[in-house]
């Protein structure tokens, strides 16, 4: 039974493809879960400029510091947050991009 949904899983999973990754409705980004994968093994995102990531990525969903937010996709329950998938990215002092991580 895992090895169906694994399955399902990969067909599910799409290249990156920024015209999907900026379109939301509302608080979610339906494409972006799906595109997750592409992004972070196919796209290169390590040293590039932060002109270049927003150019890429669009604007973070939140910035603080020298951190990126990119909301993922987010489960709720009427206005509380029940969980929530984010790309982080860390830059360097130089603007470019040292890290990205997926935190859920």
């Amino acid at each position: 039974m895992q090895h169906n949904k694994d399955n399902k899983s990969m067909e599910a999973q799409q290249k990156f493809d920024k015209s999907k990754w900026i379109k939301n409705n509302g608080n979610d980004y339906p494409y972006r879960d799906d595109m997750l994968n592409d992004l972070i093994n196919n796209v290169k995102l390590k040293e590039i400029k932060y002109d270049s990531l927003i150019s890429l990525l669009g604007p973070a969903n939140r910035e603080d510091g020298q951190y990126l937010f990119y909301r993922i996709m987010q489960h709720r329950l009427g206005f509380f947050v029940l969980s929530e998938k984010t790309l982080v990215v860390k830059l360097n002092e130089d603007s470019t991009v040292a890290w990205r991580k997926i935190k859920e």
